[in-house]
């Protein structure tokens, strides 16, 4: 019996280790980081240099958004600007189930699905509504109205379990979402990434959809405006390819920017664009620099973003 005990303990230590070094090699953010080191516009070692370090136990890269990378064309969006219109929009990533073992590093860019959904709850309970960037270009507009306490939910990158997990709540709820996807991986048919028939699944399902560029570069390192054309121009025309229908709402990667960004996003035929710059003021004159808030694992987190003034 004792041995029978000591080869159970060995075969699930075995097992388990396993486990985590599959989850390790397979976690969203080890994903992303090797599919941006895959593409000769932007490598790994870029990523690394502009946003953090790899922890070389797990090869994850820590994709923090640097100051120095966000410039603001004019002075930022609030309360007394001009037309300003309170919508708090929460920037998710990867939506998937916990797993145990993982690094603080690895758990920032993740929420489970039963948070979201907490979260949804949450949405339904207190009055707001879920509104798309779709709805925010024509109230710029044309002043259509708003709902008394809109919110935008946008999901980045792509993943696969943001259609697995993400999209079925958010039906549940009857509840919109925006998906800002980078086409690489999709037109590649990489895994963990959405296929482009969940994408049009996803658009005629009430969610928007929007454009992420091309390969997921830091586009401040890109100087030239053909450089930048190729990212942002070249990744719309292929989503709107896709799903049939023009595509307006840009979110830029890691959030980073500046004038000459903007004017290419502009210049691409987008009518607004997301940053990764927390608050919830938002107005016509700056709506290339629209707020954007990382969703945590803390819900009282997200309690406060949608109260903030």
């Amino acid at each position: 019996m004792k041995w029978m005990k000591f080869w159970a303990l060995f075969l699930g230590v075995f097992i388990g280790g396993f486990g985590a070094a599959f989850f390790l090699d397979t976690h969203p953010m080890n994903v992303l980081a090797a599919v941006i080191a895959s593409e000769e516009e932007y490598t790994e070692s870029d990523v690394v240099a502009e946003h953090g370090v790899v922890n070389e136990e797990t090869a994850t890269t820590s994709l923090v958004e640097p100051a120095s990378v966000i410039e603001t064309s004019i002075l930022p969006a609030s309360a007394t600007s001009t037309n300003a219109v309170k919508v708090p929009v929460l920037v998710y990533h990867s939506v998937r189930p916990y797993i145990k073992g993982e690094s603080k590093q690895q758990d920032i860019y993740d929420v489970t699905p039963e948070l979201l959904e907490s979260e949804l709850v949450y949405i339904r309970d207190h009055g707001y509504t879920t509104i798309t960037f779709a709805d925010v270009i024509t109230h710029f507009g044309n002043g259509a109205s708003l709902p008394e306490k809109p919110v935008i939910l946008s999901f980045d990158d792509g993943w696969r379990n943001e259609y697995e997990h993400a999209f079925p709540l958010l039906k549940k709820y009857g509840m919109k979402g925006t998906f800002f996807i980078f086409t690489n991986p999709i037109v590649h048919h990489k895994a963990h990434w959405v296929t482009w028939n969940e994408v049009r699944e996803m658009d005629k399902a009430g969610m928007e959809i929007g454009g992420h560029t091309r390969t997921h570069p830091l586009l401040t390192k890109i100087t030239s405006d053909a450089g930048l054309d190729k990212e942002i121009g070249e990744s719309k025309g292929i989503i709107e390819s896709e799903i049939g229908h023009p595509v307006t709402a840009f979110a830029y990667p890691f959030g980073a920017k500046n004038v000459q960004i903007e004017h290419a996003v502009e210049r691409a035929g987008y009518q607004i664009a997301r940053t990764s710059r927390s608050g919830v003021w938002n107005d016509p004159a700056h709506r290339f620099e629209f707020h954007g808030s990382l969703s945590t694992d803390n819900i009282s987190d997200f309690e406060k973003l949608l109260k903030r003034e």
